[in-house]
């Protein structure tokens, strides 16, 4: 499990979608709350991405410091989340922290090969992509020819011809 240190109120990175038990974050900030405000308990909401309501998260007490491991539950969905951190006294929040969390997509499985005929929402693989009618110049009616009309400058502008130009 890799066990990060939680220092400031940055985006958290989660893990991957699905990853289970991959990922620990650790708040050391609890052993000063518990210094300064007395006994109590941490406790972390959970709000994920797309989520309508925050549900508690597993927390363990290492050395001082609240160790959230991120289960499979938090994973679930890809996408921004938030997260809040809380010190509580009796049934009062004496404290607390709000911070952001990540998930990041995984990538689509299945093996499935691109679809016959080229199609791809990726110019860089398109098929005939010089054919006629295909260029998305052509896209837009008239425009080729209106492309042709500009004029090409009889000589070359300099960086400094160009900036008196636009002043």
């Amino acid at each position: 499990m890799i066990r990060t240190i939680v220092r400031n109120t940055g985006t958290l990175h989660l893990g991957r979608q699905g990853e289970n038990l991959a990922r620990a974050l650790l708040f050391p900030e609890v052993a000063d709350w518990r210094a300064a405000l007395g006994e109590g308990e941490a406790q972390l909401l959970y709000l994920p991405p797309g989520g309508e309501a925050a549900f508690p998260a597993a927390l363990v007490e290492e050395d001082g410091a609240a160790v959230w491991p991120i289960a499979a539950a938090q994973t679930a969905l890809a996408g921004y989340g938030r997260c809040e951190l809380r010190w509580r006294t009796g049934k009062k929040v004496v404290k607390s922290r709000a911070y952001l969390t990540f998930v990041a997509p995984t990538l689509p499985s299945g093996g499935q090969a691109p679809p016959p005929g080229g199609e791809s929402h990726d110019h860089r693989t398109l098929d005939h992509r010089d054919a006629a009618d295909q260029h998305p110049m052509a896209a837009i009616t008239g425009l080729a020819e209106t492309v042709k009309r500009i004029p090409r400058p009889v000589e070359p502008l300099t960086n400094l011809e160009l900036e008196e130009l636009l002043k």
